[in-house]
């Protein structure tokens, strides 16, 4: 197992089915200091929740793709964010792609 994926510990969750792989993955850099959320899907890695105690996100984020492409491969790896976690992961070398457009079906009325 390589160094960055040492840090990844397995969530319980369903059974993934085909080449995704719903159930997310912690992952951790430093234990209690920085980590975040992985997924996949068939085409692509997504990444979230990226934190770092010391608040080094550059660090956090390089980290964080990396441990997510050991475990799963050289795929594409996606996320979202805003402010100083969005800088971060332009500084580690992600590319915005587009606006987030989030989706919201109002509850019907019976």
């Amino acid at each position: 197992m390589g160094e960055a994926a040492r840090g990844i510990r397995r969530l319980p969750a369903c059974a993934s089915g085909g080449r995704s792989d719903p159930r997310p993955r912690a992952i951790r850099r430093r234990p209690d200091r920085a980590g975040g959320v992985a997924n996949r899907s068939a085409t692509v890695i997504g990444l979230s929740n990226v934190f770092d105690a010391s608040g080094d996100l550059e660090s956090a984020w390089l980290g964080g793709a990396a441990a997510a492409k050991a475990l799963w491969g050289q795929m594409p790896v996606v996320s979202y964010g805003s402010g100083a976690s969005l800088d971060a992961a332009r500084q580690a070398g992600f590319d915005s792609i587009g606006e987030l457009v989030v989706w919201l079906k109002a509850p019907s009325s019976l």
